[in-house]
C-alpha cells in the first residue's frame, strides 16, 4: 500500500490494517508464471489487458461508496477468501491482507479514478479486478 494511503488513514484516525508488502522478486515472478499458466496467457500484458475488459459483474461496481459492499460482491460470486493479494500493477508490486480488513478499510486502500486493483487468493483460480472507474470484473480458471 502505498506510504501516502497510510498516512491518510492515520490522518484521519483510523488504524492502518496490517498487510505484507511481497518484495522478494523471486516470489513475484512465481505469482505471475502461476497465474498466466493457469488463465492460459503467454505475456503479462495480455493477461492484464483480459482482467480489465472480461466478465464484467454487471450488478455491482464500486464507485458508489453508499451502495457498494466488497462482502456482498464476494457473497455473490461465491467467493470466501480468508487471506487475499491486492495487485497494484502488472502483478509486480503485490500486497497480502486479510480479506476482513480490505473488506472494512476498502475506500481507504482502494481510490476511486486512482486504482485498478486486481484481487485473488493463494489458490490462484479466480482474480476479480476493480478498475478505477468502479467496474468490477470476474475472472475464474474454468
Amino acid at each position: 500500500m502505498d506510504s501516502h494511503k497510510i498516512e491518510l488513514l492515520e490522518k484521519e484516525g483510523n488504524e492502518v490494517p496490517f498487510f505484507l508488502h511481497l518484495e522478494d522478486e523471486d516470489d513475484l515472478f512465481n505469482i505471475q508464471q502461476i497465474l498466466l499458466e493457469n488463465f492460459n496467457h503467454l505475456t503479462i500484458d495480455e493477461f492484464m489487458e483480459k482482467l480489465d475488459t472480461e466478465n464484467v459483474v454487471a450488478d455491482f461496481n464500486a464507485s458508489n461508496e453508499e451502495e457498494f459492499n466488497l462482502f456482498e460482491l464476494f457473497k455473490f460470486l461465491n467467493i470466501a477468501p480468508v487471506n487475499v493479494f491486492i495487485n497494484w500493477d502488472k502483478f509486480d508490486n503485490i500486497d497480502e491482507i486479510s480479506f476482513n480488513d480490505l473488506d472494512q478499510y476498502f475506500y481507504n486502500i482502494w481510490f476511486h479514478s486512482a486504482d485498478n486493483i486486481d484481487i485473488f487468493d493463494d489458490t490462484y483460480r479466480w482474480i476479480v479486478s476493480i478498475r478505477h472507474d468502479g467496474v468490477i470484473s470476474c475472472t475464474v480458471v474454468v
